[in-house]
């Protein structure tokens, strides 16, 4: 088996990911744009 050699194979897959949209968030209006990572950074806190 050939070694891995990503800079052959990851150009193919991050315009495959962008042509599809595979890692893109949903757009969510009215919501602040942090907001979950305060509440998660609120339950782990030691206070």
């Amino acid at each position: 088996m050939p070694r891995y050699n990503p800079a052959t194979i990851e150009p193919k897959w991050q315009a495959y990911w962008d042509e599809h949209k595979t890692f893109r968030a949903p757009e969510m209006p009215g919501t602040p744009a942090r907001a979950g990572c305060r509440m998660r950074y609120r339950r782990h806190s030691r206070r």
